[in-house]
């Protein structure tokens, strides 16, 4: 499969962590992340949340600026066994998973994964909540 995503044209914005995100000690990045009430941000860990923002695509640790991915297509990692397009959403991890009735939708994966932490490209679409499993 040809990948030919462009991160220029992608919305991003940057957030003071609440979080260690550094791979070592901490969540890594590709992940998916939340807003807090303080206007910070998290390690995603409800699929119902709400406050789902994208995908994290820098390591800041605790007190320090992340940048978040909100649109376009990026990496994040798989929490398991993801099929290519299945709808996702975050496990308690903060890694992708396909999505059930009830969640919010992050995306749709454009290529798949079978083992937990591998990179699953993914088209970030967040939409709400998922009414019906696809």
């Amino acid at each position: 499969m040809a990948e030919t995503g462009n991160l220029d044209n992608a919305t991003t914005w940057s957030f003071i962590s609440d979080a260690d995100f550094r791979e070592v000690g901490g969540y890594g990045k590709s992940v998916f992340v939340r807003g807090t009430t303080a206007g910070r941000l998290d390690l995603a860990t409800n699929a119902a949340t709400t406050t789902l923002l994208g995908v994290l695509i820098t390591d800041p640790r605790t007190d320090a600026h992340g940048t978040v991915q909100m649109d376009g297509i990026t990496k994040v990692k798989a929490g398991g066994s993801v099929t290519v397009f299945d709808f996702v959403t975050t496990n308690a991890s903060g890694r992708a998973t396909a999505a059930d009735s009830g969640d919010v939708v992050l995306g749709q994966a454009l290529s798949g994964a079978s083992n937990d932490g591998e990179l699953v490209t993914l088209r970030l679409m967040i939409t709400g909540r998922h009414t019906d499993a696809p």
